[in-house]
């Protein structure tokens, strides 16, 4: 019973790395800038106000 209570916490654990592993990535492409780059150039958002 206990070499199968490890097996399973083991499954779980990797499961989880396996998981956050792959949301990471996701989760930096969505970070805001203060940039915007239109037709090769960047510029500040707040330069961009009127």
């Amino acid at each position: 019973m206990n070499k199968i209570l490890k097996r399973i916490g083991m499954f779980v654990i990797s499961g989880v790395i396996a998981v956050s592993a792959s949301v990471m990535p996701t989760m930096a492409a969505h970070k805001e800038t203060d940039m915007v780059t239109y037709d090769g150039r960047s510029f500040k958002k707040l330069k961009l106000r009127i």
